[in-house]
């Protein structure tokens, strides 16, 4: 599965870097982007359970240099989690939602020292200037539920209901080449509000969430959060 995961994404980014190799720049203004969320896909969890999600939206002009976007998901079951880092478990279910306001600053430039640090800026070169394209800033809503299915010991098998609700602020960069695909990242920072709770569990043992250090079965908790998208789309007039 990991494997599958690195040729869907190798693949899309070669994809836009083919149709990048002769970029023009131009005033054209397009209304609406259809998306998919590649990291979502990949690894929307690195660390506590092993499972992806596959998420489509749109994003929507609303005013000059400003957009409003929605994104909502699926959970893809990936198998049983467990190893280093992961918390034990037998299936993950759910679904997410993400909203975003954002606004852009009219900068088209990519060049500096990000490119060099974050592999997929390397596949963003001159874009199409208009107005939701280049640098941006946002406001990013980000809302989880997920249904996990847990042993206990080889006691018995329980479930576990988790949710979490975050709110970050963001700073991206989002090109669109000649052929309208578009090649959108962000990254950002914020706060997360977990909260889970458990049914029919026997027994009192306990596996935390890294890094928060919190019961995964119980409790909730607010945190410090960081959060970083990479989407594939199509612009439309």
């Amino acid at each position: 599965m990991k494997k599958f995961k690195i040729s869907v994404i190798i693949i899309f980014l070669s994809i836009f870097s083919h149709a990048q190799e002769y970029p023009t720049i131009e005033n054209n203004n397009h209304k609406i982007i259809a998306k998919v969320s590649l990291s979502s896909f990949a690894f929307p969890d690195v660390f506590n359970l092993y499972y992806g999600i596959l998420s489509a939206g749109v994003e929507k002009r609303i005013r000059k240099n400003t957009s409003f976007s929605l994104q909502a998901g699926y959970v893809l079951n990936y198998g049983e989690s467990n190893g280093l880092y992961r918390i034990s478990a037998n299936s993950v279910h759910g679904f997410n939602t993400n909203l975003e306001y954002r606004k852009y600053f009219g900068k088209y430039s990519n060049d500096g020292i990000i490119p060099l640090l974050v592999f997929p800026f390397w596949f963003q070169g001159k874009t199409q200037q208009n107005e939701m394209s280049g640098l941006y800033y946002g406001v990013h809503l980000h809302g989880q539920n997920l249904n996990i299915s847990r042993s206990n010991n080889d006691i018995n098998t329980y479930l576990v209901n988790r949710k979490s609700v975050a709110t970050h602020v963001k700073l991206g960069y989002q090109s669109i080449n000649k052929s309208n695909i578009v090649l959108d990242q962000g990254m950002g920072i914020g706060i997360r509000y977990i909260s889970s709770n458990s049914k029919n569990k026997l027994g009192n043992s306990n596996d935390f969430e890294f890094p928060y250090r919190k019961p995964l079965d119980k409790g909730d908790k607010l945190f410090f959060s960081w959060t970083y998208h990479l989407n594939i789309g199509f612009a439309f007039k």
